[in-house]
């Protein structure tokens, strides 16, 4: 059988001449030019080149460029109307499902990643993380009154990322369920034991407006511009299929 797969490519940023091949059971199938802007791309993979089962494919790129290079996709941030000048990616799962509080910046991850809700501030003109913390909402009766405190200092206008790792429902106040409807937020995780809560906000922006995402099953993730969650990119892809061609 002879295969052929089809992907959609958008070089990042948009260059021309941005090489890549794909690359089974360790040996190269051929070579694909990425053109500039979002195009549709074939290769026919050699015979016997696949097998039943579960394959392995490698694309490889000649190149890599710095995330924060990268602004293809929209940037604005929910329903503020702010559009944020770097690439975010906040992922936030609950202790059974991942445990983690993840907050990257043009692939850098700047989230302490400690239990309860872990919070970046950054500038939104220069995208400079201006201020990173973690408030253990979950053992330490303090944390509360802290994060709220943390948020009211945070100047309007600025962004806020939110990523809640582990365990932050417990000793959760309403002083500090209010402090984030300051930023745009509008769920409240008390009484949600374990659960994972993601927030891409601004300060000063009203309840409802922010990116937010919060859920007990599985994983959250929000992203904002690219969804860079290392330092360098090559290209996107939306997806790649293969199919057989010729009848077999």
């Amino acid at each position: 059988m002879t295969y052929a797969g089809k992907f959609r490519g958008h070089p990042l940023p948009i260059v021309v001449g941005l090489d890549c091949s794909a690359a089974l059971r360790a040996q190269a199938a051929g070579q694909v030019d990425l053109q500039p802007g979002w195009s549709d791309y074939a290769l026919t993979l050699p015979a016997g080149s696949m097998r039943q089962g579960l394959n392995e494919v490698w694309l490889r790129f000649d190149r890599l460029y710095p995330a924060r290079q990268a602004n293809v996709s929209s940037r604005l941030v929910g329903q503020t109307g702010v559009e944020a000048p770097v690439n975010l990616v906040v992922q936030s799962a609950g202790q059974e499902v991942g445990d983690f509080g993840l907050i990257y910046v043009n692939g850098q991850d700047v989230s302490p990643n400690e239990r309860g809700y872990n919070v970046v501030v950054i500038h939104p003109v220069t995208g400079a993380v201006e201020q990173a913390a973690a408030f253990d909402t979950h053992l330490d009766e303090g944390a509360s009154q802290a994060l709220a405190a943390f948020i009211a200092q945070v100047p309007a206008g600025h962004l806020v990322a939110v990523a809640a790792a582990d365990e932050a429902s417990r000793l959760l106040s309403p002083e500090a369920v209010d402090a984030l409807r300051t930023i745009g937020a509008s769920s409240d995780l008390r009484d949600h034991f374990r659960w994972g809560h993601a927030i891409v906000g601004v300060k000063g922006a009203p309840p409802g407006s922010a990116l937010e995402a919060l859920d007990w099953m599985r994983p959250v993730t929000l992203v904002v511009g690219e969804g860079a969650t290392e330092p360098h990119l090559a290209a996107a892809f939306p997806f790649i299929a293969f199919e057989t061609t010729d009848g077999q």
